[in-house]
């Protein structure tokens, strides 16, 4: 199952970065719903409590799709962004 590294880019959470396992049935949804949970356990862990209750409201969103993430050209190098910009 190919492991795909996500940064979030935005003012409050930049350089948070993790790793998700992203399949063909993965959708942009899961994959956000997986980052909002990583990013929870990381601040709350970390007590960290005021971050954790913004990343609850944070509104990510993806520039990729799936099948971008899981194309043979992506190497294990590749970043993935997260963004909290409106468009």
């Amino acid at each position: 199952m190919p492991v795909r590294t996500f940064q979030i880019s935005s003012d409050i959470f930049w350089g948070f970065r993790t790793q998700i396992i992203v399949e063909p049935s993965s959708t942009q949804d899961s994959i956000l719903h997986e980052l909002h949970l990583a990013m929870t356990h990381f601040f709350t862990d970390a007590n960290l409590l005021v971050l954790a209750d913004r990343c609850r409201s944070c509104k990510l969103h993806l520039h990729e799709d799936i099948a971008s993430m899981l194309s043979e050209g992506v190497s294990e190098e590749t970043i993935f962004f997260a963004c909290d910009h409106e468009h």
